[in-house]
C-alpha cells in the first residue's frame, strides 16, 4: 500500500508541473496571436534609418547621407555602411571596432571629436572605424560587430558600454519596424532567454515600452534611479545583457582579436556614483569573459561635470574633452603599448 501510495504522489507531481508548464505555453501562444492581431504599432519613413536585414539590429544608419541630426542639428555624413566615418576597403592599416550606441556615433559633436577619431589621431599604425549607432543596446552591437568582422578583420574591438544599455527596445525598433517584424524579432531574442521572460516580452504592449524608453531619461533625478536600478535588478534584462557578452566572448575567440571593454557613466550625480556597484557588476562579467576592461567612473568624477557634456544639459553624452580623457585611459592600456 505504500508503494502505491507513494506513487501517486509522485504521479500528481508530475501531472502538477505539466499542467503549469502547459498553462504557461498556452498563456504564451495567446499573447503571440494577440500581438499579431491586435498591435497598432505600424512603421514610417525616417530621414535617418532604414530597417536592417539583419533582424537583430532591427535598423541602421542610412549609408551615404549628409544630414542635419535632431536634437543637435549636427551636420551628419555617413559612408558607404552607413557609419560616422571615411570607408576603409583597402586600408593596409591594422583595425579597430569601435562599437556602441550614440556616445560612440557623437551625438552633438563633429566628426572629429568623436572617440574614434581622436583616437585614431593618436595611433598610427591603427585604423579605428567608428559604428556607433544612436540607440543600439549590446545585442545591436554585437549582432553589427558580427556583420562586420569579414569586412574589417578586427585586431582590437573597443565596447563602449552606456548605462541605458541594459533597455531591451528604443525608439527607433518601435517605429521604424512593422508590428510582425518587432513580433519576429522579440521571438528570436526572447528564445535565449527564460520562459518567464519570454511570456513577459509578448505581454508587453509594444507603445508602452517605447514610451517608457522615451520618457525614461527625462524623469527627475530620483525617478531615474529608481527606473535604471529596477531595470538592471530584473532578470530578463539581465540576462541580455549577459547573453550578449556570452556572444561577444564567442566572437572574439572565433575571430582572435581583443575586446576592451568600456563603461561610461551617466553625466550627473557622478561624484555621488549612484550606479557604482551596478558598474561593478558589468566590470566583473566583462572580465570573467577575457575582456580588457575600463571603467571611466573614478576619472570623470574628478571633473567638473558641466565640462564633460556635449550640451549644458545632456546628461548621456561626452563632450570633446571628455573623449579626450577616455582615449588617454584607453592608450595606457597594455593593449596598446605591447
Amino acid at each position: 500500500m505504500r508503494k502505491k501510495k507513494k506513487t501517486s504522489i509522485l504521479s500528481l507531481t508530475v501531472k502538477k508541473y505539466f499542467f503549469w508548464i502547459t498553462l504557461a505555453l498556452l498563456v504564451l501562444f495567446i499573447l503571440d496571436l494577440s500581438f499579431m492581431l491586435f498591435s497598432k504599432i505600424e512603421s514610417f519613413e525616417s530621414p535617418y534609418y532604414i530597417v536592417s536585414d539583419n533582424i537583430l539590429m532591427g535598423y541602421e544608419m542610412r549609408p551615404y547621407s549628409n544630414f542635419l541630426l535632431a536634437p543637435y542639428d549636427d551636420f551628419i555624413q555617413t559612408n558607404s555602411l552607413g557609419f560616422r566615418d571615411d570607408d576603409l576597403f583597402g586600408n593596409s592599416k591594422k583595425s579597430i571596432i569601435m562599437i556602441g550606441d550614440s556616445v560612440v556615433f557623437g551625438l552633438g559633436l563633429p566628426e572629429n571629436d568623436t572617440i574614434a577619431s581622436q583616437l585614431e589621431a593618436l595611433l598610427s599604425n591603427y585604423s579605428v572605424l567608428n559604428t556607433g549607432v544612436p540607440g543600439y543596446n549590446l545585442l545591436q552591437e554585437t549582432a553589427l560587430l558580427e556583420k562586420m568582422i569579414p569586412i574589417t578583420n578586427p585586431e582590437i574591438v573597443i565596447v563602449v558600454y552606456s548605462i541605458n544599455d541594459i533597455f531591451m527596445d528604443n525608439n527607433q525598433i518601435n517605429y521604424l519596424l512593422s508590428k510582425n517584424e518587432i513580433y519576429a524579432r522579440n521571438r528570436l531574442i526572447a528564445k535565449n532567454l527564460p520562459l518567464k521572460c519570454q511570456i513577459r516580452m509578448n505581454a508587453q504592449d509594444t507603445l508602452s515600452r517605447s514610451v517608457l524608453f522615451k520618457t525614461s531619461f527625462q524623469l527627475e533625478t530620483d525617478n531615474l534611479h529608481k527606473l535604471v536600478f529596477a531595470t538592471y535588478e530584473d532578470d530578463c534584462n539581465w540576462n541580455q545583457v549577459t547573453n550578449s557578452m556570452d556572444k561577444l566572448a564567442a566572437l572574439a575567440e572565433k575571430n582572435d582579436f581583443k575586446v576592451v571593454f568600456v563603461l561610461i557613466p551617466m553625466l550627473r550625480t557622478i561624484k555621488e556614483s549612484p550606479y557604482k556597484d551596478i558598474y561593478s557588476s558589468l566590470q566583473q562579467e566583462a572580465e570573467n569573459r577575457g575582456f580588457i576592461t575600463l571603467n571611466m567612473l573614478k576619472t570623470f568624477a574628478s571633473e567638473d561635470e558641466l565640462l564633460l557634456r556635449a550640451k549644458p544639459n545632456d546628461f548621456s553624452h561626452p563632450s570633446a574633452f571628455a573623449n579626450s580623457l577616455l582615449v588617454d585611459e584607453l592608450l595606457k592600456l597594455d593593449i596598446f603599448n605591447s
